[in-house]
């Protein structure tokens, strides 16, 4: 399964982006709310983290992965709906494809072949967690990423990946999971710098971590969750 969104635009041939997602319906876990809930509150940060990449200046395609169909199908319809007038002549490619592997690096390895077969020159990772990146962060990470052949940014903890870039990515070889930012430093991957509180390090994985979350969609999903709570 695999929808374009932009098909009309015409590959562009510098940063690509992929953004790997799990199954919505079992990711998140440590998310203590309902299935149903923790579906919706996943799609919208993953929506928001697309918001981001998709208005820095130095991307020109966007890979999304999921798992699922009904999430392929979701996810292209709710970016699809995001406003592009902001973003003017510039309006990267936007790819979504299935992989149900059910393996992160499988997953990503399979968004890096797909952003290849469509002309990229280089390519980054994002995780679908990251509902308070900004783009100009993106556009600043990867900016430090053009001067490597492997740049990683490490997320909020100091132990996870927030971005993995590569000017090789022909060869690149993600590392995902835990200790996912030593991992990366280990095979070679120089680290870039961002402020501690820059959004794009602001990954989400326990429900205290959406405290000061400003990702719009994800915080219209738990204020929409608020009022069903309190009726």
């Amino acid at each position: 399964m695999h929808i374009a969104i932009r098909p009309d635009r015409a590959a562009g041939a510098g940063w690509w982006m992929v953004v790997p997602i799990k199954d919505t319906l079992r990711g998140k876990s440590r998310l203590r709310i309902d299935p149903w809930a923790r579906s919706r509150l996943a799609r919208a940060m993953a929506v928001d983290t697309a918001a981001a990449v998709l208005g820095a200046e130095r991307v020109d395609g966007l890979v999304v992965v999921a798992e699922s169909e009904r999430d392929v199908a979701d996810l292209g319809r709710e970016i699809a709906e995001l406003s592009w007038e902001p973003l003017g002549d510039h309006r990267p490619v936007v790819l979504l494809v299935l992989d149900d592997s059910r393996e992160l690096n499988t997953a990503i390895t399979a968004g890096v072949r797909t952003a290849l077969s469509h002309g990229a020159r280089w390519v980054a990772v994002v995780p679908a967690d990251l509902p308070s990146a900004a783009s100009d962060e993106v556009d600043r990470v990867l900016s430090q990423a053009e001067a490597s052949e492997l740049t990683v940014l490490a997320d909020r903890h100091g132990t996870g990946t927030a971005v993995l870039a590569s000017t090789t990515p022909e060869r690149l070889h993600p590392r995902f999971g835990v200790d996912s930012f030593r991992r990366h430093r280990e095979a070679g991957a120089v680290p870039a710098v961002l402020p501690p509180d820059a959004g794009l390090h602001r990954d989400v994985d326990e429900l205290d971590d959406l405290s000061d979350v400003t990702g719009l969609r994800t915080r219209a999903v738990l204020e929409h969750l608020r009022r069903l709570r309190t009726g």
